[in-house]
């Protein structure tokens, strides 16, 4: 199982890390480490994603092909 399933069943589902392990079979603690990485990719894209939205970098304008 990934990161996408497990965010999937915690986040609209509302389950928490012990009924996430049980669904996918897991390990509760490795359930619970699975959300803790998962949740750290979301904040980095969210956070590169600001920066894109927000900045007027040349340089992340030509790597994200924006020429505003």
């Amino acid at each position: 199982p990934g990161q996408r399933e497990a965010l999937e069943l915690a986040v609209r589902h509302g389950l928490n890390h012990r009924q996430v392990a049980a669904v996918l079979s897991l390990d509760p603690l490795a359930a619970r480490e699975l959300l803790a990485t998962a949740n750290c990719e979301v904040e980095r894209t969210r956070a590169a994603l600001a920066v894109v939205e927000t900045g007027s970098c040349p340089t992340v304008a030509r790597l994200t092909g924006d020429h505003r």
